[in-house]
Formats: C-alpha cells, sequence, structure tokens
C-alpha cells in the first residue's frame, strides 16, 4: 500500500474503556519510503493542524537528500494536504524544517536549515498549501547558520531567527524580516556588548515587538542567559542577561513566550560547580524590568535545564525540560509557578528506564493545570512519546505513552493544545519498513478523564497499518 500518508483513527474498540475518545494517529512516510520528521505544530485560524519538519527524498543516481515537510491535517487526521519544499540555492537543494507560524488570514510560514547549514530558507503557504514565496539568506558575515524560530505579527510580517557562526569576526543574533509578500527588510543583527550572540528562540508581543532569547558572549568562552526586545524599528530596547557562578560555559535562555504585555523565559544557568546546570525562568514587564526570577535545581551536581515555557490567563507559567536523578538518568521536569513567582510545585516523569527523558513542550490547560510532551526511556535504549496533563495542583491527572508500531524508537518533539481542549504531539517514530515516519498524534481531553494511563503499545499500534 502507498506510504504517503498513513493515517490511523482508532475506533470505539481500540479506545476502550473510553469509547468516546476521538484520539488518533496520522503517520506520514514519504513518497520514498525514507527518514520522515515531524518538529514543530500550529494551529489555523478554522482549528486545522499544520505539521512542520522534514522529509527525505531519493534523487537519480540512489543519493538523499531532505526536504522543508508541511504537513496539513483536518479535525479528524485527514491529510488535506503535504508539501516537500526545496531550497531554490543551486545546488543546496537539501533543507530541514524547524518552525512554523500561521498568521491570522491562515497563511503558513516555516523557517528550516539549507543543508549544510549554509543558509535559512523562510517560505509562505497560502491556506491551500500553495507557495507564496520562498527566501533564502545566506550571512557572509558567518560561514555557517542554522534556522532557530520563526514568529508572525498581527499584521502577517514574518520574523525569521538564525544563528549565525564560525566567521573570523562577529557572529550576532540575526533576525530576518519580510513582508507579508516576502519583501525583505533589513535584517536585525545583535551581538551584545561582547562579539556574540546565539539565539534559540523568538517571540512577537501582543503589541507588535520582537523578543529574542539566548545567549550573549561576552568573551568567545562564556555566555550569559539573554533576552532581548527589539521596538517596531528593530533597535535594542532593552536586554536582560544574567549568569550563573561558574566559568567558561554558557548560560542560555532556550525558550521566550509573551505572558500579556509580559515575557516569560526559561534556560540555564551554571549551578554551585562548573559541571552542572540549574534552572533559571525569569518573568520582565514590557520595560524590562525584572517581575520576578527563580532558581530550580535538584542538588548541587545534578544538570537540569529548562526547555519551554508557557503561561495562562492567571499569570501561572510552566515550565518544561529535564532534570538530573542520578549520574546518567534524567527525567522529564514540569514546574508551576504562581502569578508572584513562588514555585507552586514541580513534578518529574520517567518511562521506568535509566536514560535521558525530557519535556519539550508544554501547554496551560486553561483551568490552572498543564500539559507536557517530549520522550521517555521505557526500556533500556528504547524510548516513547510521552503525554502527561497535570490539574491546578500538580495532581496527575492522567498520562499516556506512544512506543510506535515497532514497540519504540520514537521521539516526541512538540505539542499544542487547541480551544476544545484537545492536544497534538508531533515527532518521529519507526514504521513498519524500518524508515522514520513524521507521526503526530491527537488526544482528547475525555482520554485522561478518568485518569486513565497505557503503557499498552497493542493501545496504538496493533491496527497500524
Amino acid at each position: 500500500m502507498s506510504r504517503r500518508a498513513r493515517i490511523l483513527v482508532l475506533t470505539a474498540a481500540l479506545a476502550a474503556p473510553l469509547a468516546a475518545d476521538p484520539a488518533w494517529v496520522a503517520r506520514y512516510g514519504g513518497p520514498d519510503a525514507l527518514s520522515d520528521q515531524g518538529a514543530a505544530l500550529a494551529l489555523t485560524p478554522e482549528g486545522d493542524l499544520v505539521v512542520v519538519g522534514t522529509t527525505v527524498e531519493e534523487l537519480p543516481g540512489g543519493l538523499q537528500s531532505p526536504r522543508l515537510l508541511v504537513l496539513r491535517y483536518g479535525p479528524d487526521g485527514e491529510e488535506m494536504w503535504s508539501r516537500a519544499l526545496e531550497s531554490p540555492i543551486a545546488s543546496f537543494g537539501a533543507v530541514g524544517g524547524h518552525a512554523v507560524a500561521v498568521s491570522a488570514d491562515g497563511d503558513v510560514t516555516v523557517i528550516g536549515t539549507v543543508a549544510p547549514f549554509q543558509a535559512v530558507m523562510v517560505a509562505r503557504l497560502d491556506p491551500q498549501g500553495s507557495t507564496r514565496w520562498i527566501e533564502t539568506f545566506a550571512d557572509t558575515e558567518a560561514l555557517n547558520i542554522t534556522a532557530e524560530d520563526v514568529a508572525v505579527d498581527a499584521a502577517g510580517n514574518v520574523y525569521a531567527t538564525g544563528d549565525a557562526y564560525g566567521g573570523s569576526g562577529a557572529e550576532p543574533a540575526l533576525t530576518l524580516r519580510y513582508s507579508p509578500e516576502g519583501v525583505a527588510e533589513a535584517p536585525i543583527r545583535y551581538s551584545g556588548p561582547g562579539t556574540t550572540s546565539s539565539p534559540f528562540a523568538n517571540v512577537v508581543t501582543p503589541t507588535g515587538e520582537l523578543a529574542v532569547a539566548g545567549s550573549t558572549g561576552y568573551d568567545g568562552l562564556a555566555g550569559e542567559f539573554s533576552v532581548v526586545r527589539f521596538d517596531a524599528n528593530g533597535q535594542v530596547a532593552w536586554e536582560y542577561s544574567t549568569g550563573g557562578p561558574g566559568s567558561a560555559t554558557f548560560d542560555i535562555a532556550r525558550d521566550v513566550a509573551a505572558a500579556g504585555t509580559d515575557l516569560v523565559a526559561t534556560g540555564y544557568v551554571d549551578g554551585n560547580t562548573a559541571t552542572n546546570e540549574d534552572v533559571w525562568t525569569v518573568r520582565l514587564d514590557a520595560a524590562g524590568q525584572v517581575l520576578w526570577s527563580q532558581r530550580y535545581t535538584t542538588g548541587p551536581t545534578g544538570a537540569d535545564v529548562g526547555s519551554s515555557i508557557t503561561a495562562d490567563g492567571e499569570d501561572n507559567v510552566f515550565v518544561g525540560g529535564s532534570a538530573q536523578i542520578a549520574p546518567g538518568d534524567y527525567d522529564a521536569l514540569i514546574l508551576k509557578y504562581d502569578a508572584l513567582g513562588t514555585l507552586a510545585w514541580s513534578r518529574t516523569y520517567s518511562g521506568g528506564a535509566l536514560g535521558f527523558e525530557t519535556a519539550r513542550a508544554v501547554a496551560p490547560d486553561g483551568d490552572g493545570g498543564v500539559w507536557a510532551a517530549g520522550s521517555v526511556e521505557i526500556d533500556l535504549g528504547v524510548s516513547a512519546y510521552f503525554v502527561v496533563h497535570y490539574d491546578a495542583a500538580g495532581t496527575l491527572v492522567g498520562e499516556e505513552l506512544y512506543p510506535g508500531p515497532l514497540g519504540g524508537g520514537s521521539k516526541a518533539f512538540d505539542l499544542i493544545v487547541d480551544g476544545a481542549g484537545s492536544v497534538y504531539v508531533t515527532g518521529e517514530s519507526p514504521g513498519l519498513e524500518g524508515d522514520d515516519d513524521a507521526v503526530t498524534l491527537k488526544l482528547s481531553d475525555t482520554l485522561f478523564a478518568d485518569g486513565f494511563e497505557s503503557g499498552d503499545v497493542g493501545r496504538w499500534s496493533s491496527a497500524t497499518p
């Protein structure tokens, strides 16, 4: 059968005992049955799901080349369209997808890295998947550049952030700006008081200003946790930076999000020794003033990292990441801070086996609780998606595992929640033909209504084609 897209809709029998649950799994295997991956998610104004990632195609002569993958799924998991975008740069067609944003008019904007780290590619598609424009940027001041994040403001303007490095001179953080029609404006460059700045995430505030989070380097050897906010003209409005007491390591802000007119960011700073990290989370007002900041650590020698952050309408802030439990053993970490910045609760989640486990994405549930997703080890070297839901008090409402049809090897990279409380997760999972597929799950809130938890591989994989 064709493997271009393999869709599994779970029937009432498969979903028992919760017969009303409308969960589904969408597997995209690509036209050539090679490696595919889902990397990031966004919702359209109509409530459809957009997935961006990478699909590998076979070229003449047996060569393989990645393409930026964009998928759109309807509410029942039906594939509405798929696109595999090639870089327009001559002899550099390979490109992998990294991030996605959907504008108010339904246009889809994606960003990816042209391999091997030669340029950033930004593409805009209309709601039907037709290409409006594709632009590439190769930084003349650096040997390499990688795509990091993309955001779209209320007017449809695009902010595409990349990390330029490897040059002999300055290595600033770089944000490309495009009009809705793809007309390029002058890029925003920022390297702080030193010569180097490494970005990891960006966001556009409700009032239309860009903020970029990452690490600002001061001497080429060490850097500080950094959040920079720019005005409408692309000029620096303010920078917040901080660092831990360790030396010769980078303190990094890994994610940033808008919380009303405020910004929240998380990442890590050096801990008590030069070999460990502590989660650092900060809330900043529109003027860049610190409303609160908090350090979280599991111990003086543990390496704890914040990877994702979000806020709800009650000013609660949620952080996802990883916590070192013992040497060689990292559990997924979920933190909740209240409106005053007080740690309300912390939770770790493990699949039961030693290994590196992390919560790569978090999203509020609207009632003071949080969803989190990522990857856990369910056996030695055997990974699975996980999705957990904690209520406002930090009580585990429910959990779900997705090992995939081969019983493992699955890794989740992003999560998003729609207005009805349904949760979508995407990543990669080995298929029956041996390659990785881009796999997206939908879980409804009712799945967890009775505290349902499943380690049963058959729940998701027994009927997979």
